[in-house]
């Protein structure tokens, strides 16, 4: 990987600005989790288990307080980007949550619509037919 950063011509090491200190991952992860998907995750994990615990707190501080968090992309262009790589690997459930990520930050449902249309030639043409059947129903619901 720091072969094809230095070959695009990014200086190593990167910025510490670029990411989360250790104790602050949580906590920003979760302001960042909690404006686009409100407890959801938590609540749908929650069944009084450790495991059930533990996995909404591993995504708050790994996906949303390492990588959400970071600089050099916006909110809504990041959920856009991993509605994408969801639409390729074929998770319904996570395709209609992220379809809801995208509309809370700010996307257009044509903006989706268009990404989801791009991704069409990449993934197969059923990943994109059942992301927009998300698509259609997040705004349906809304």
């Amino acid at each position: 990987m720091n072969e094809g950063f230095r070959a695009a011509g990014v200086q190593l090491p990167l910025d510490p600005r670029t990411t989360t200190p250790e104790e602050e991952r949580f906590e920003r992860g979760t302001v960042l989790q909690q404006r686009l998907y409100g407890d959801e995750i938590r609540e749908e994990f929650d069944d009084g288990t450790a495991a059930g615990a533990a996995l909404p707190r591993l995504l708050t501080e790994f996906a949303f307080g390492d990588f959400e968090s970071r600089e050099g992309l916006e909110t809504a262009e990041r959920e856009l980007l991993i509605l994408c790589a969801l639409v390729a690997m074929g998770l319904a459930p996570q395709v209609a949550a992220h379809v809801k990520g995208c509309l809370r930050a700010g996307l257009s449902r044509e903006t989706v619509a268009a990404a989801i249309l791009h991704c069409a030639p990449y993934t197969g043409m059923p990943a994109a037919l059942n992301a927009y059947r998300q698509l259609r129903a997040a705004v349906d619901d809304a």
